[in-house]
């Protein structure tokens, strides 16, 4: 089984359908790093990055919950991770670095 599993999580029911199959991919043990990727950094000094209801101020909120939600086996370790960019970039490069087995992400379009 795989031991480290990379989620790319945008909170919408496709990426948590994903963190779901990537937990029953790891099984009884393992990491799941859920990786959520915010906008590139303004080019612009003091340019405002365009937001919606509270985010990103409730990311770690929506991490908790997503975690609680999930109900992890005891041996799996969640590990939340926001990083900022471009997201396939970002979550590729994190993947590499973590050496995951599996990277799991859902769509919302088509």
């Amino acid at each position: 089984l795989p031991h480290t599993a990379v989620v790319a999580l945008d909170f919408g029911a496709a990426s948590v359908a994903a963190a779901r199959a990537a937990l029953a991919l790891l099984g009884d043990h393992g990491t799941a790093y859920l990786v959520h990727v915010r906008p590139p950094a303004p080019s612009g000094a003091g340019a405002p990055i365009p937001t919606g209801a509270g985010y990103p101020a409730e990311l770690d909120g929506w991490f908790d919950r997503l975690v609680a939600e999930l109900a992890p086996p005891a041996g799996v370790l969640v590990r939340p991770v926001v990083l900022r960019g471009v997201p396939v970039t970002q979550v590729l490069d994190f993947a590499t670095r973590v050496r995951a087995d599996v990277i799991a992400a859902g769509t919302q379009g088509t």
